[in-house]
């Protein structure tokens, strides 16, 4: 029994410390990001809009740039966006983030290109629904425009950070079920050693009444066997000869004080 208690309390003991806090886990607001859209980009690298009657609508397929200011490659990107014929460039919208002088921007893109699979290596970086261009050149073309199709034929477009956030949630909500686990296991151990020691006190306690009461026998549960209890005896006699020696040392302290 006394085993039992003692590895029930080295249990409890090793469950605590796996409590832990959780992570400062971040979701992604857009509106907390210093971005532009198509038209203001080109401005940005003093690309003149070659865009007839452009706008951008609700419909379109958002392509999300990484981009860095004076970016070789990504002037290259911007100019074969702006040459797009209208069948694709109607179908299209950009949210670009300058990654090479925002550093917001610049942990957004480590952030995102690792929840994608595709670690960015530099810029440009570009995202179409599910389609991830790390980089740019004349060969991407083709692919680019298939991205757009494809995207822009679904009726329930795919959105990276709508995706990332639900990401964030789940890991949010795992990492809440892995701190709550803990706690409740240890509950359940603390109680189920609160109860062995409330029996093992009641019958350690039941072996001293069986004494009492001169019962000759008692069931160890330890052992699982009926042992012999050695009845507690008290003298009567000595506490009657205890009792007449004080009664007669009481008469000759009365007669004492009557001389």
């Amino acid at each position: 029994m006394k085993k039992v208690i003692i590895t029930l309390l080295a249990m409890c003991m090793m469950v605590l410390p796996i409590i832990t806090s959780a992570s400062e886990l971040k979701k992604v607001n857009l509106e907390d990001y210093n971005t532009t859209n198509l038209i203001e980009t080109l401005g940005s690298e003093s690309i003149e809009v070659k865009l007839k009657d452009y706008k951008e609508k609700d419909d379109q397929v958002t392509i999300y740039l990484f981009r860095g200011t004076g970016c070789a490659y990504c002037r290259a990107f911007l100019t074969f966006l702006n040459g797009l014929e209208p069948e694709y460039a109607n179908k299209i919208k950009v949210v670009a983030f300058d990654a090479w002088y925002d550093e917001a921007s610049s942990n957004l893109l480590v952030d995102i290109s690792s929840f994608l699979g595709e670690e960015a290596g530099g810029v440009p970086y570009v995202i179409i629904g599910e389609a991830v261009f790390p980089g740019y050149a004349a060969d991407y073309d083709e692919a680019i425009k298939a991205a757009i199709d494809d995207e822009y034929s679904k009726e329930d477009k795919y959105d990276v950070f709508e995706e990332y956030n639900k990401h964030i949630d789940e890991l949010a909500q795992k990492e809440k079920q892995e701190k709550l686990m803990p706690v409740v296991w240890n509950g359940v151990i603390t109680g189920v050693f609160t109860v062995i020691i409330i029996l093992y006190v009641s019958y350690s306690n039941s072996k001293i009444l069986y004494a009492l009461r001169g019962e000759t026998t008692y069931h160890n549960l330890e052992t699982d066997k009926a042992e012999v209890v050695e009845p507690i005896k008290v003298d009567n006699q000595k506490t009657v000869n205890h009792t007449q020696n004080k009664n007669n040392n009481n008469k000759k302290t009365n007669k004492k004080v009557n001389k």
